[in-house]
Formats: C-alpha cells, sequence, structure tokens
C-alpha cells in the first residue's frame, strides 16, 4: 500500500539527483511534482506542461504502480513506500496540504472517513482534494481524486493510515486551470462529500455559486438530481474529463441510469459487489460485464475483496472512469461520482487489466494439503512423491504457483469442457445460510468426448472455492489450520459418491454439470437437486478406485440426520473394527473410548506438529482419524463432539472418506503419535453386569501396563498400592475413588511434563528490587539484577522493551483497571497485562504478562477469548487486523466487548513456546455469571485443596466443610526468601494447590465482592513455580469451625 512521506520542498531542494531549488518546485505543477519523484536521473528533464498521474496500489503491497502522463505506454513502479514521508510521488504531490510551509497554496479537502474525526455519518463515499494557488496572475490547480479514507491529515505532516496498506488504492492526480473548480465544484455538491478542510479564501471563489454551496456542505433539495459537467487538463495535450454526479434523492443507479446511459456503450467494471447487482446483457452494445477477479496490476496482484477502487473501462474504447461507488444496489439511494477520461493510453493500461484469460487445464493429481494455523503456505504430499510431507510450492492466497491453485482452476475460471458440482455449509458470496451438513467439497469432470476424468476434492474452508469468479482463499481462514484432499476418479465414479453425500445432506451453491452424460446418475441427479434421504437406509458406504497406476481404494460412509448416530463410535468404529485415533475440535461431552478389545477410541495430544508446522485442535479446522494397527486414514466432516456451536452431530449428517494406503497412513501417523493418557482410562461400575464379581481387564496395545475394574470398593487401598508398585493402574468403579485415585496417579506417577515458563517476578512491600523465578534456574528465587524503577539492567524492563518504546515490528494491547494517564475509569475488571506479537513475516512468536502494577507500563513513552469474560480496560492496541484475522474473541476483546449471552465463565488452555512447552490453564467469569471465582469456579475446575494468598474482607473466610476440597487462607505476613510481604501492602492475589503442582495468578481479592465483577486467573501446572510459591505459604490459618 501507500506509504509514509515527508514532503518539506527542502529535502528535494538538496538532493543530487535532481538539482532543483525550492522556488523551482514551487514552480513545478501538483501532479508534475509527482511524477519527478520517479524520474531518474538520466530522465528527470520534463516538460514545463502540467501533469496528469495515476497511482494504483496492489493489496499488501507497500509500492503502488504510476501512470504518468509523459511516459503513458507501460505501469511503472512506484519510486519508495506510499508510508514513507517522502522519496515517492504522492507524498511530493501533496507537500502544501500535509505542510504549513507555502502561504500561496490554499486548498478544500472532503473525505467520508476524515482524519481525526471519529463517527462522522454520511452518505457519501468521495475522498479527494482541490488545490490553487493564489499567487496574482497565476491559474494553477489541481484536483486529487482517491479511495484511501482518514488521508491526508491537513496541515500535520504525511501519514499514510496504517490499516490501508492490506487494501488495494487508487489515487489521480489532475492538474487544471483554477477557473475550473467551479465546474468540479458543481459535480461535487451533488455527490453531497463531507469536507472536513477548507482554507480558500472567498476572494479566489467569487462568481463561484456552486463552489460555495460545496464550502458550506450545502445538499442539492431541488432537481436536477444529476449532472455532466467537463473540464480540461491543462497542459498541450489536454485531456477532457467528464465528470458524472446525482445525488441521493435522484434514485438511480449509478452504473446503469447514469453511466451507461451517458456512455451509451458496453462497460466492463471493476467494484465489490453485493449479492444483488450482476452483469447484464439485456441490450446489445449496452452490458454490463464484471471483470474477473484476481487480475495483476503489471504484476502486482489485486483483488475486488482487498480492493478499494472502483473503476470501468469502455467496450469499444477509450474511456476509463474512477467511481466512487462500488457496484451494488445501495448506492442507488446514495450520492454518487464518476470521473471519466477520454484518453487512449490510460484506457488500455486498464483494459489490460480487465483483460479475460483462461489457461487450459492441467492433468489433477492425488494430492493432500495441510496447512497448520497462521500458516500461509501448507504442507504438501503428492501421489509421486509420499515419503515425504513437503513444503508448499506458494502461499494458498496466491492464485497460481501451487497445487491446489491449479487443481481449481476450472473451478474459479471458465472452461468449455469442464464442469463441476460444489457444495459448502458456508457458500462463497451466500450469507445466513442454514443447513446441518458440515461439507465443503467439490465434483468435477470432464465432458469432452472419450474422455472419462474426474476429480474430487475435499476440504475444511468455508466460503470456498468461488465459482467462475476467480481463486481467492477467505483472508480470515489463514489464522486457522485447513486440510484439502484431490482426488482422481473416473467420471463413472460419481454416482457411488452421490449416493454418500445424498446421505450428508450438503448444501449445493453451484451446479454445472452435463445431464445428458449423467442421466443414469440417479442418486447424482437427488443430490444436484438438493433432495435428502426420508426413508432407511440412513447409513451408507460405498467404495472408489482413484485413477492411475496404483489405483488406490477409497471407501466412503456417510449418514443421514435421521440416523441418530453417533458418527465416530457408531458408523467408523463399527465398519473399520480398529481402534483409532482422533484428531478434531472437541466438547467435554465426549471422550476416549477403551471399552471394547481393540475398539478403542483414542483422542491425539495437542498441540502438534505437521513436520515443523505447529498446529491445535482449537484453531485447526479438520477432522481426521487413523486406525491402529494401519494402513487406513480418514478425512472426517464432523468434530468429535456431541454439542459443537449448540449442534448435536448425532442429530446431524455426516460423512468420511477413508484412505487405504500405507505411505498417506504414515505422514498422518507421525502427527498422531502422542495420544493423551494412553495408558489411563476409567470404567462406570454401571455399565457392567452387577453379578460381576471378578476383576475385567484388557491389555492396552503397545503398552505393558495393565487396567483393572474393581467392583467393591472396600479393597481400594490395598489393590492402590498394589497397582503402583508393580506398574498397573488402577480405575475404580466406584465415582468418588475414580476421581481421585486417577487424579492421585496421574499427577504423581505417570503425567510427568517439563514445563518452561519465562520469569516471574515477586517483589514484597518497600522493596526496590524484586525476587526473580526463571525458566533456566526454577528450583530457586534469585535477587532482582536491578531496582524496579530503571528502565534497564532487570528482566521485565527488558520485556517491555518494546512496549514503552516503538518497535517496527512488534505490536501489542494493553489493558488495566487503573490506565496510565486515564484518569476516573469505571470498571468491574481488575485485570492487569499486555498482549505482546511480533509481525515479523513467518514469525509465531508473542507473550503474555499479567502482573499487578496500576498506571503500568505506559505505552510507547519509555519505562514507568479468556479475557473478553474479564471485560477489561483497553488502554492501547496497535495490533494490525492483519495479524488477528480469524481471531473474534480478540475482535471482541480489542473493541471493548462484553459477554450479554451465557457461557458466562470459560476454560481456555494455551501453551508456552519452548522446547519443553508449559501448559497455562486460564479460568475466566463474567460480572453477570455471579459466581465467587476461588470457589465455584477454581476449586470446582482443580479438584483440590488452595491455599489462597490475598487481601480480604470480613465476610468470606476459610471454608473446609467439602473433604479435599478446602479454601485455607495463607498466614500474614509472609516471606519471598529473605523478602517480608503482607496481605494489607501487596497487591498481588494467587494461590497453591494441595497437592501440587498447581500455581495461579488471580486478578480479584478473596472478597464478596467480587461476586457482581469480572475475574480471571492464569493457572501454571509447573513443579518447580509451585514448590517456590507453596514454601512461602507454609503457614496456614485454622479454618473456621
Amino acid at each position: 500500500m501507500f506509504q509514509n512521506a515527508d514532503i518539506s520542498s527542502d529535502a528535494f531542494a538538496t538532493t543530487g539527483h535532481y538539482n532543483f531549488t525550492k522556488l523551482e518546485m514551487q514552480e513545478q505543477s501538483w501532479c508534475q511534482r509527482c511524477r519527478l519523484k520517479n524520474r531518474t536521473p538520466e530522465n528527470h528533464k520534463i516538460s514545463q506542461n502540467t501533469y496528469r498521474v495515476i497511482l494504483y496500489k496492489g493489496p499488501a503491497q507497500n509500492t503502488g504502480k504510476l501512470l504518468a502522463s509523459d511516459v503513458p505506454g507501460n505501469w511503472e513502479d512506484g519510486a519508495r513506500d506510499v508510508a514513507q514521508a517522502n522519496g515517492h510521488s504522492f507524498a511530493n504531490t501533496l507537500t502544501d496540504v500535509v505542510g504549513n510551509n507555502n502561504n500561496d497554496v490554499k486548498f478544500l479537502a472532503y473525505n467520508n472517513v476524515p482524519p481525526g474525526i471519529p463517527n462522522v455519518k454520511t452518505k457519501s463515499n468521495g475522498k479527494g482534494i482541490i488545490i490553487i494557488r493564489t499567487t496574482v496572475g497565476q491559474n494553477d490547480g489541481a484536483w486529487i481524486v482517491h479511495t484511501v479514507p482518514g488521508f491526508p491529515a491537513a496541515r500535520t505532516g504525511y501519514s499514510w493510515p496504517a490499516a490501508e496498506i492490506a487494501k488495494g488504492h487508487l489515487l489521480i492526480c489532475m492538474t487544471i486551470a483554477k477557473t475550473q473548480i467551479n465546474a468540479i465544484a458543481a459535480s461535487l455538491f451533488h455527490a453531497e462529500p463531507f469536507v472536513y478542510y477548507n482554507d480558500i479564501p472567498e476572494t479566489e471563489t467569487a462568481g463561484m455559486p456552486d463552489f460555495k454551496k460545496l464550502a458550506e456542505a450545502e445538499i442539492p433539495t431541488i432537481p436536477p438530481f444529476t449532472i455532466i459537467r467537463s473540464i480540461k487538463l491543462t497542459g498541450a495535450g489536454a485531456v477532457p474529463v467528464h465528470i458524472y454526479s446525482k445525488s441521493a434523492k435522484s434514485r438511480y443507479e449509478m452504473y446503469k441510469k447514469v453511466i451507461l446511459k451517458s456512455l451509451k456503450k458496453t462497460i466492463k467494471v471493476w467494484s465489490r459487489r453485493d449479492n444483488k447487482l450482476k452483469g447484464d446483457c439485456r441490450v446489445p452494445e449496452r452490458n454490463i460485464r464484471l471483470i474477473k477477479s484476481p487480475v495483476e496490476i503489471a504484476g502486482h496482484p489485486t483483488n475486488i475483496e482487498a480492493d478499494e477502487s472502483n473503476w470501468i473501462v469502455s467496450e469499444p474504447g477509450n474511456i476509463f472512469c474512477f467511481m466512487d461507488k462500488p457496484y451494488a444496489k445501495s448506492q442507488a439511494t446514495e450520492p454518487a461520482l464518476a470521473a471519466c477520461f477520454d484518453q487512449a493510453a490510460i484506457f488500455a493500461r486498464f483494459n489490460t487489466i480487465a483483460a479475460q484469460h483462461n489457461t487450459e487445464k492441467e492433468n489433477t493429481c492425488r494430492a493432500i494439503l495441510y496447512k497448520g494455523p497462521s500458516q500461509d503456505m501448507g504442507k504438501f504430499l503428492a501421489s509421486d512423491a509420499p515419503a515425504n510431507w513437503v513444503n508448499g510450492a506458494a502461499a494458498v492466497t496466491a492464485d497460481a504457483g501451487h497445487s491446489f491453485a491449479v487443481a481449481l482452476n476450472d473451478v474459479v475460471r471458465n472452461h468449455i469442457n469442464v464442469k463441476f458440482f460444489a457444495y459448502n455449509n458456508v457458500p462463497p458470496g451466500i450469507p445466513n445460510v442454514k443447513t446441518k451438513s458440515n461439507g465443503k467439497r467439490v465434483i468435477m469432470i470432464s465432458t469432452a468426448v472419450g474422455v472419462n476424468d474426474g476429480a474430487w476434492i475435499v476440504h475444511t474452508v468455508p466460503g470456498f472455492p468461488a465459482a467462475k469468479t476467480g481463486y481467492s482463499w477467505p483472508a480470515a481462514e489463514i489464522a486457522k489450520g485447513h486440510l484439502l484432499i484431490c482426488m482422481t476418479i473416473a467420471e463413472t465414479q460419481i454416482n457411488a459418491i452421490g449416493w454418500n453425500l445424498a446421505k450428508s445432506q450438503p448444501r449445493r451453491y453451484f451446479v454445472l454439470n452435463h445431464l445428458n452424460r449423467n442421466i443414469r446418475n440417479a442418486r447424482f441427479q437427488k443430490i444436484s437437486k438438493g433432495q435428502i434421504p426420508t426413508t432407511p437406509p440412513f447409513t451408507m458406504s460405498r467404495t472408489i478406485k482413484l485413477t492411475g497406476a496404483d489405483a488406490v481404494p477409497v471407501h466412503i460412509y456417510s449418514k443421514s440426520a435421521i440416523s441418530r448416530y453417533e458418527f465416530y463410535n457408531k458408523v467408523i468404529l463399527k465398519k473399520l473394527t480398529k481402534t483409532i485415533k482422533v484428531y478434531s475440535r472437541r466438547d467435554n461431552k465426549l471422550k476416549r473410548e477403551c471399552r471394547v478389545l481393540q475398539r478403542n477410541i483414542r483422542l491425539i495430544k495437542c498441540p502438534a506438529q505437521i513436520v515443523d508446522h505447529p498446529t491445535n485442535v482449537e484453531a485447526d479446522k479438520s477432522n481426521w482419524i487413523v486406525s491402529e494397527p494401519g494402513n487406513i486414514f480418514c478425512f472426517m466432516d464432523k468434530p468429535y463432539a456431541v454439542t459443537i456451536q449448540k449442534k448435536s452431530q448425532a442429530s446431524e449428517s455426516a460423512l468420511s472418506i477413508c484412505i487405504y494406503k500405507d505411505s498417506i497412513f504414515a505422514q498422518f501417523n507421525a502427527i498422531a503419535a502422542q495420544t493423551l493418557a494412553n495408558n489411563i482410562f476409567t470404567f462406570d461400575y454401571h455399565q457392567l453386569p452387577r453379578n460381576a464379581s471378578t476383576l475385567l481387564y484388557c491389555i492396552i496395545h503397545d503398552s505393558s501396563l495393565v487396567i483393572y475394574y474393581v467392583r467393591y470398593s472396600y479393597c481400594a487401598t490395598q489393590l492402590l498400592k498394589l497397582c503402583i508398585s508393580k506398574m498397573l493402574i488402577l480405575c475404580l468403579g466406584m465415582c468418588h475413588f475414580v476421581r481421585n485415585a486417577t487424579h492421585f496417579i496421574r499427577t504423581k506417577y505417570f503425567l510427568y511434563f517439563l514445563w518452561k515458563v519465562r520469569a516471574i517476578l515477586y517483589k514484597g512491600p518497600a522493596q526496590n528490587n524484586g525476587k526473580l523465578l526463571a525458566s533456566d534456574s526454577p528450583n530457586n528465587w534469585e535477587n532482582g539484577a536491578a531496582a524496579v524503577n530503571q528502565n534497564n539492567a532487570h528482566s521485565f524492563a527488558a520485556a517491555l522493551s518494546n512496549v514503552v518504546r516503538p518497535h517496527a515490528n512488534v505490536k501489542f494491547l494493553a489493558y488495566k483497571n487503573v490506565p496510565p494517564a486515564v484518569p476516573n475509569v469505571k470498571t468491574k475488571s481488575n485485570s492487569k497485562g499486555v498482549i505482546i506479537i511480533s509481525t515479523t513475516q513467518g514469525e509465531n512468536d508473542g507473550a503474555w504478562i499479567v502482573h499487578t502494577v496500576p498506571r503500568f507500563p505506559e505505552a510507547r513513552t519509555g519505562y514507568t477469548a479468556s479475557l473478553i469474560q474479564i471485560e477489561p480496560f483497553v488502554y492501547y492496541k496497535d495490533i494490525p487486523e492483519t495479524e488477528t484475522a480469524g481471531m473474534p474473541d480478540f475482535k471482541k476483546l480489542a473493541e471493548g466487548q462484553i459477554p450479554t449471552t451465557p457461557p458466562f465463565t470459560t476454560r481456555r488452555s494455551i501453551k508456552i513456546a519452548a522446547q519443553a512447552p508449559v501448559d497455562i490453564h486460564i479460568y475466566s467469569k463474567s460480572a453477570k455469571s455471579k459466581y465467587e471465582i476461588y470457589k465455584k469456579v477454581i476449586v470446582k475446575a482443580l479438584k483440590k485443596s488452595i491455599k489462597v494468598w490475598s487481601r480480604r474482607d470480613n465476610k468470606l473466610k476459610g471454608d473446609c466443610r467439602v473433604i479435599e476440597r478446602n479454601i485455607l487462607l495463607i498466614k500474614s505476613p509472609a516471606q519471598i526468601v529473605d523478602h517480608p510481604t503482607n496481605i494489607e501492602a501487596d497487591e498481588s492475589n494467587w494461590i497453591v494447590s494441595e497437592p501440587g503442582n498447581i500455581f495461579c495468578f488471580m486478578d480479584k481479592p478473596y472478597a464478596k465482592s467480587q461476586v457482581t465483577e469480572p475475574a480471571l486467573a492464569v493457572c501454571i501446572d509447573k513443579d518447580t513455580i509451585f514448590a517456590q510459591f507453596n514454601a512461602i505459604a507454609a503457614q496456614v490459618e485454622n479454618c473456621p469451625r
């Protein structure tokens, strides 16, 4: 996008390349200045004729493409980033707009999103500047039209909005005679722009009534409500510009009723679109045709989703029009403006962009693409090299250069002999679809005579691919993990696929098939017409074979919503007759299952690795299983859950595609190498016959451990000792003992994790130096290296260095109930913390700091989904939306939203990045929950006694009424090694569990008031950290009787 530019004329006067004096620069026209900044030393000499310059910047581009009137035959690369304050075209053009060093230059600026003025309500979408020179005897002026919101800020220095780098923008500079501004004003008056700056004196606009109306923000109330004006750009080859505008009262659709009627030609439209206005070819030579997306601006890709510009070209030429409103139904009731250039060179450049290109279809291959969360390139497994994952050839957002862009070429574009059927529960361009299916797939066939080719693509990407509108990967899905599988099939096999799809009830959004060729495929016809099964059977299994030398068998299992079966257990496990390992999002109802020998359901540990790309079930939209023993890999379209997003999987349709191929199995089995609690299982007593008096045992595959079921509880203690001594795991039918025995065994004997936390600093009252507990020496508190009020030489000064000082690639969000320099904040939250991320491309680094210090740290001023529930007060955020795409909870947090619908408590888990990652469990509650967080949330979640260090009121006391669920209060004063502390002066609140190994940072004190307030706890399950805080908590008060 555009980069910032500093534009004082002095900067150019001293530039060795140009040798212009300050006076000479002022004598250049504004658009000519724009061109000068893009000249090389060899060709910088230009005529004194005034200039016309167009800058087109593609999405996510820092530099644009430049088209100048002296070299109109080709786009040139912009000289520098548009965000820079100097060294490029429009930074120089806007010198006298953003600067305040020329008393002879005055201007009027308008923008529907004006800089520094929030919440402006206007129906206009216009953005532009009218500039004139007030020097006596001169008739110079310029008109700039553009698409950038909040730009430029008048008289305050050049600053390109950072958020606009991600979007495409178009800027056009036209040099005019000062006497022509009334004609421009007449058109703008009807377009009703929002004028946010005007210092053009009335002496310069005397006799210009339309300019006066524009400057005074009048709106047209009497006809005509449409207007056409023409101006000519100054210079030897004066270019005519026709300006068409309409007011909101006209009720005209701008493209058809104004532009098409005036031009009397077919037009090709590049614009964002709604789902109402379509292409229109009903009138010969008066067509409206939509340009395909994506396209390229001389090597810079752009697409209508990210491009803010709207423009048209005529057919035949030579007209190019800049439009200020998108091609959408809504603009019929809004003001609009078009500036049309009748110039062959400009037309040719934009007509090239608008050209339609189609390429011949390449052979479809058997391929699997697995993209981890926040990765723009996936890992690729191809049929010709199945032994290893390889890196994707290009980003999945690119419309060429990688496997699935090629595979989908004839889906997103036209091909005369390729037809397809696409279905998706979140279809592209169709909002608010209601369907019980979760399927996302494309079936393709070739209709060429004598050819029996086809392909079936299954994937997890919502809103993808858009049929016949160009390749476009949904931006929000980069943040998520996705799995795409392409299978080449014979066209004659699509009926077998149709059998199963009919049961899974997919939502189709595009059907382009050849009925004569498929008339016998009755079930395919049913699915293409959206019919659903109403008679048994409600489950189905079919087999197809992929084409190729080593034809791979694929078994397809599906069920309809009427079947009411839990898919994994009742269908897949029953069909495969093997243990399965499941990678999927989960709820808190369906668990691992080991009741039937060699028919286990085991859950794959999360996070996992796709070679070197991390993934986790929270962000990964894919669901898949591998069998044990092999060699089966299955793509599942439903998660392993009874309820996900208030939907019941048992009452929904589902489909599974199982591939019997050892090389594919091996790659996914490597990801599934670790399973959750492989050797710990529990059995419910009531699930066995009541007269069972013997022990039930089962041998776990690849394990020497034995699971015992005991009918009676009187022998529990003795058997527990026996099991532990002989490396056995005991699970009893009595529910209470099952919980305790299983937890005891997990924490003490079998599940030992080497956690890694970066640092904990605990500063006692009246102490300048804190006590530090670091990840590389977690067994002892160390003295802080320097006083905490110093701005360096100690841990948290370093950690917060890029929070209190600027850093180009470090962004953060800071929240606090007592924010720095913001007085009298009212909030029920007590949370204080900072979320920090690196925006460096390819990095996945971040940090989360929680603390207790009010008014600290001050953002950028030098050193001094769980959070939304606690309603924190966010006082600083500069994390760009591009980094948090697909993170709806972060968006809610950043926008200050509060939870208004259940659930009002949440539990989330994260892992600290390290060689041995540490699990962090985050518990939070909103004010609406009415829960006392220590007892109703923490004790209930941990299922242990807790020892509490916190300020207290006279209402909440210690609580020892429930065995092994006590709340014990730590005695005050206490010692942090040799630093004394006490609860009156200590702002921190924390707990340790009994037994260990859990330490929790609490953001609310142990007081009755927090029942009606939001609260958060960050719990670290790490023995070394626990040990240090448990030493402080050695003395506890007696429980009240």
